[in-house]
């Protein structure tokens, strides 16, 4: 009975010694595939976060690109708008140049209306403001408004 139990001892101590080593061998096993997906998961995140980190990069050059594009022809806008700008202005005091010298000339055709002498001729002061009498009436040539028929 003693070597019976000896053996029945010896073959759960046998079985319990191949249960460790297996459990062992899982847990190993276990811990080096844990390992390995930790360290693909970690190359992974890190290849996700330089592809991100490049098309950021990517993104941020091409805004550049962009904004300066458009600050240059926004200058270039700026530079023509201020050059059709000079060109009316210049225009503009032309023409006022040439009403000026027309002045003298529209004074000079005024004809006198009828019934008045020519000596009481009314005639537009050269600064603009109506020289005649304060109830006469202006001549629809020296009128602001001899362009349009108005008075």
């Amino acid at each position: 009975m003693v070597a019976e139990a000896d053996l029945t001892a010896e073959a759960a101590t046998t079985r319990g010694q191949r249960r460790l080593d297996e459990a062992e061998g899982g847990a190993r096993l276990l811990r080096e595939r844990a390992a390995e997906a930790l360290s693909a998961l970690q190359t992974e995140a890190h290849e996700h976060r330089r592809a991100v980190r490049d098309e950021a990069t990517t993104t941020l050059a091409a805004a550049r690109a962009d904004a300066d594009a458009s600050r240059a022809e926004a200058r270039v806008l700026l530079t023509q708008a201020r050059a059709e700008v000079k060109v009316l202005a210049d225009r503009r005091d032309d023409i006022t140049q040439q009403l000026g010298n027309l002045q003298g000339v529209i004074e000079a055709l005024a004809v006198p209306e009828t019934g008045q002498k020519t000596d009481e001729h009314p005639r537009a002061a050269t600064d603009g403001s109506w020289s005649g009498p304060e109830t006469a009436e202006p001549h629809l040539s020296l009128s602001t408004n001899a362009t349009t028929g108005t008075r």
